[in-house]
């Protein structure tokens, strides 16, 4: 057998996987199977998925180079809008990221998708593009005054009212990366970090944090904390810490993707609610039987 034929299998063992590991999921109606088959037609091979069984999230990103076409791909099958476009191409031609993407996410009935840009950049760049209503006027007021100098990440939806997710990394040792998040969290939304989720953290020997600023209509909606190293335990405390139960849904997921457990952990607050997602990455796979009908 070939290289290609090789990575051939691979992929369609991979898009099995996928299909197999949200098969299940309650959030997941028929409906919506076009919507996440048009998804993975245009990736290959999707590199993550991420899951708490009431919603659904698949990202992809690669060299603009290879993953560009893909990109204007589904956009176009997915109903982008001129709008979006002028955006995508204002920030392109500015920021010429270094890695380009799409996602979709699923949640409460509806489905949602869109675009990301993944480059270290300054933070002060994006506000040309994000405007200078109140809540984006405050996020950049507060990674000024706390010397969070870069982004990592911008991801935007597409169609009408589209929202906006800056993603900075947190500098520092566990323990200073926790105490500036607590700080975001206070200082932004007027709350404390739950204790949990400080102590699932701060207790991870290399958690790589990043905040999340999610913003729709000028507006500060949301803010989270994310990180990667924590072990099972850690994340069965921080969910019990928040009653957040860890269904026990997450094993098929992990057998699906033959995922090598967790790799990251968020924790979400927005309109008063806490939410935690966790990531997986989709492991080496052999090919496998098709995925079962649906119900």
């Amino acid at each position: 057998m070939s290289f290609n034929e090789k990575d051939l299998q691979r992929a369609l063992a991979m898009r099995i996987g996928m299909q197999i590991a949200v098969s299940s999921l309650p959030v997941v109606e028929e409906k919506m199977d076009i919507d996440l088959d048009r998804f993975i037609d245009s990736v290959p091979l999707p590199p993550e998925v991420a899951s708490d069984l009431s919603r659904m999230r698949w990202s992809a990103f690669g060299h603009p180079a290879g993953f560009i076409p893909k990109l204007a791909d589904y956009l176009n099958r997915a109903g982008v809008l001129p709008v979006d476009i002028a955006l995508i191409n204002g920030m392109g031609d500015a920021i010429q990221p270094n890695l380009v993407g799409m996602w979709i996410g699923i949640s409460a009935g509806t489905v949602r998708t869109g675009w990301q840009f993944r480059e270290r950049r300054a933070v002060a760049e994006l506000q040309p593009f994000l405007g200078n209503e109140f809540g984006v006027a405050k996020l950049m007021a507060w990674v000024a005054r706390r010397d969070v100098d870069f982004y990592r990440a911008f991801v935007r939806s597409i169609g009408a009212e589209p929202t906006s997710r800056v993603e900075v990394a947190l500098p520092g040792d566990p323990a200073a990366q926790v105490d500036l998040a607590a700080a975001a969290f206070q200082d932004l939304l007027g709350r404390e970090l739950p204790a949990a989720v400080r102590d699932a953290i701060g207790g991870a020997a290399a958690p790589e944090t990043a905040l999340a600023f999610d913003l729709a209509g000028g507006d500060l909606r949301g803010l989270a904390v994310s990180a990667d190293a924590l072990g099972d335990d850690v994340i069965d405390a921080l969910c019990r810490g928040l009653n957040l139960p860890r269904d026990a849904g997450h094993n098929g997921i992990v057998k699906a993707l033959k995922a090598d457990g967790v790799a990251r952990v968020e924790y979400r607050h927005a309109g008063g609610v806490d939410a935690v997602d966790l990531t997986y990455l989709p492991g080496e796979v052999e090919g496998e039987s098709p995925p079962p009908g649906r119900n």
